[in-house]
């Protein structure tokens, strides 16, 4: 048996950060970050048969690692891609909906209860951090027999804990909606069954004028 601790601070860690495009360049690296990175590991190995002809033997193993960016300072001035200061890798924010106006069919969002002390512009007063994508759990377990001269191998391993936002891609580009139009739709959690994709059956259960429902799916 093998337990291993860990601890671990990463200093001038390298992050693209978007550039002026007239430099030719769209992104560039520099040495911006701090991250730490802990965890914990159990490794388990042992041989239950041992004899003459046969032998059997398994090991297996179990991580926990978590990992937060401590510092980020970006020599453009400017936030690029998936970072943000106290935060892990591959975080995953979004919005936590409350249910459908029965008025625009538009998905309505739970307000932060830190607003008053948020420096940010309004649309981050709606977004909750939910998890990462990067599966926080992870492990296998692999074992041998052997028999004389002829040996028998298997192996598995797993990843647990990990998130994903099931959202589906649409061709519609929602930032060149008119500001003045009335229905402005605000990001893709809204309208995506609208926008000519190929989606499931029961996603015809949506909001319409006509059907101005609050259990389905929206506009």
């Amino acid at each position: 048996m093998n337990l291993s601790l860990y601890r671990r601070r990463g200093y001038d860690l390298v992050t693209g950060v978007r550039v002026v495009s007239t430099t030719g360049f769209t992104q560039q690296s520099y040495n911006t970050s701090e991250q730490i990175n802990q965890g914990v590991e159990l490794m388990l190995s042992g041989s239950p048969i041992r004899t003459k002809d046969w032998t059997w033997s398994l090991s297996g193993n179990i991580a926990y690692n978590q990992n937060y960016l401590t510092k980020f300072d970006s020599p453009t001035g400017s936030v690029f891609g998936d970072i943000l200061v106290g935060y892990p890798q591959g975080k995953i924010m979004t919005g936590l909906s409350t249910g459908i106006d029965p008025a625009t069919g538009l998905y309505t969002f739970k307000l932060r209860d830190d607003v008053a002390t948020l420096d940010m512009p309004e649309r981050y007063h709606y977004i909750y951090y939910i998890g990462t994508s990067n599966h926080p759990w992870t492990g296998g377990v692999s074992t041998n027999l052997t028999w004389k001269h002829l040996t028998l191998s298997m192996s598995s391993s797993f990843s647990l804990g990990g998130k994903i936002l099931n959202q589906i891609p649409v061709q519609s580009s929602y930032g060149s909606l008119s500001k003045s139009t009335i229905n402005k739709i605000y990001n893709v959690r809204n309208d995506v069954y609208s926008a000519h994709n190929n989606v499931v059956r029961d996603a015809a259960n949506r909001w319409t004028p006509s059907n101005p429902i609050t259990d389905g799916y929206p506009r």
